[in-house]
């Protein structure tokens, strides 16, 4: 549309065409080192230590406590099935989940309370996911009323304490007071947009709402689900794997992701 307005002047529709051709590079140049950048990007969300072990974990949830006993038990003796928790939630918050509370020392006010997550965990939490003790111990059982903390590393360091000076410290939270047993090192709380925070674990059995399972094999799915169905057959079964849901937390980078890798295909084209 526009060649046929320089025909008079060879040098200045040259120097118009080289124009074009330097703005052209640019933007396919600009399209490429974008595409590259989150694809950096997403190879670190990918690769990144978690500061806990997320392999062939899955959780299913527990509708009611009553039957939670007599579940684990045969969950135990299954073929496949490698160990066995419960809690509030697997260490990184997926789907948005997480259940906050502040954290203080007992003789202070409560508006001087500073933010944290609350997990409550059994003693078995700890080992699935492999999370990493500094000082102290897990918790040796559950509770129908919470009477131990483990805290992070975090945590611990907000309020001046070493992992090992934390030990045998109270701790007050919004829900009550509690003596440090253990600390564990920190780990990514949250998805790796955010930050990690200070976070306080509980044996307090009212909130064990999911049961987190390692298995071997993908025939031991259908003997999980087989025993779940037993316990709970007026219920729905799900059933999910915490690194399949981790990934599904950076979806929006991947679709951000292939849609540049898409633009930059058409730009080099193009160029």
């Amino acid at each position: 549309a526009i060649s046929g307005q320089y025909t008079n002047d060879n040098n200045k529709g040259l120097g118009f065409r080289r124009g074009l051709s330097f703005v052209q590079l640019m933007v396919m140049q600009v399209f490429i080192i974008a595409a590259i950048i989150i694809s950096l990007q997403l190879r670190f969300f990918q690769e990144k230590d978690l500061g806990f072990s997320d392999d062939a974990v899955a959780v299913v949830p527990i509708p009611t406590l009553d039957k939670k006993e007599h579940l684990f038990e045969r969950m135990k003796t299954t073929p496949g099935v490698l160990g066995i928790a419960a809690g509030s939630g697997p260490p990184m918050g997926i789907n948005g989940f997480s259940l906050g509370t502040t954290y203080r020392l007992p003789h202070l006010a409560e508006t001087e309370g500073s933010e944290a997550e609350m997990k409550i965990a059994d003693a078995d939490y700890f080992t699935i996911y492999d999370l990493k003790l500094l000082a102290g111990r897990v918790f040796e059982n559950t509770k129908p009323q919470f009477d131990e903390f483990i805290i992070n590393q975090k945590l611990a360091s907000s309020l001046g304490w070493t992992p090992q000076s934390a030990i045998g410290k109270e701790l007050q939270i919004n829900e009550g007071k509690a003596v440090v047993v253990g600390v564990v090192a920190d780990f990514n709380n949250h998805s790796l947009q955010h930050a990690s925070t200070p976070v306080v674990f509980m044996n307090w059995e009212a909130f064990q709402w999911q049961a987190f399972i390692k298995v071997t094999g993908p025939e031991t799915i259908s003997r999980i689900e087989s025993i779940w169905r037993s316990a709970y057959p007026e219920n729905i079964f799900h059933m999910e794997f915490i690194d399949a849901a981790i990934a599904r937390e950076y979806a929006v980078e991947q679709l951000i992701f292939t849609g540049f890798k898409a633009l930059s295909a058409i730009v080099i084209m193009i160029g």
